[in-house]
């Protein structure tokens, strides 16, 4: 599996899944020409992209931040893809990222979507424990948040077996 055409650094490695950070062309990419972006992470192309909660405005506003700040594509949307043989195509299994760099508190806000198809299998809590290892490692990070809608129960459960808790102040009902 190649990421190198689409992919920024730093890629993370878990079990299962490869996470790749993309710049603003890509971002863009994907709304635009989601052939030649999952190409480019040497992917299948998925039945549904992008996964729930994300939509295209989520991508315009990500590719508006990283125009002005590219350096700071970690800090935005990545993309998690399985790992496999490295001739294989690898399979998308969803997207996550921050809402941008750590606040002046150190805290960061972190989301997450797995395409319906790819639910059920752990690849939530791999991709965001993972994520929010990679966060924590960063010496501006303080703090990982993250809000889930009140009515999606299976990232409410996700969340809650990597550790996060309810603390009733989310934007979200």
């Amino acid at each position: 599996m190649t990421t190198g055409q689409i992919g920024v650094e730093p890629q993370l490695l878990s079990p299962r899944l490869c996470l790749v950070p993309i710049g603003a062309g890509a971002v863009r990419l994907q709304a635009t020409d989601p052939h030649r972006f999952f190409a480019g992470l040497g992917a299948a192309v998925p039945a549904q992209w992008p996964p729930l909660p994300f939509d295209l405005d989520v991508v315009g506003t990500i590719a508006g931040a990283l125009d002005r700040s590219p350096d700071l594509a970690p800090w935005y949307e990545w993309v998690f893809l399985t790992r496999g043989a490295p001739d294989e195509l690898a399979q998308v299994v969803g997207a996550g990222g921050f809402t941008g760099p750590p606040d002046l508190d150190g805290e960061v806000e972190l989301g997450f979507g797995i395409l319906s198809e790819q639910g059920g299998r752990g690849y939530a809590s791999e991709a965001v424990t993972t994520l929010v290892g990679w966060a924590l490692h960063q010496p501006e990070c303080e703090r990982v948040v993250c809000h889930t809608l009140a009515d999606l129960e299976s990232g409410a459960r996700a969340l809650a077996k990597m550790g996060f808790r309810p603390d009733g102040r989310g934007p979200y009902p």
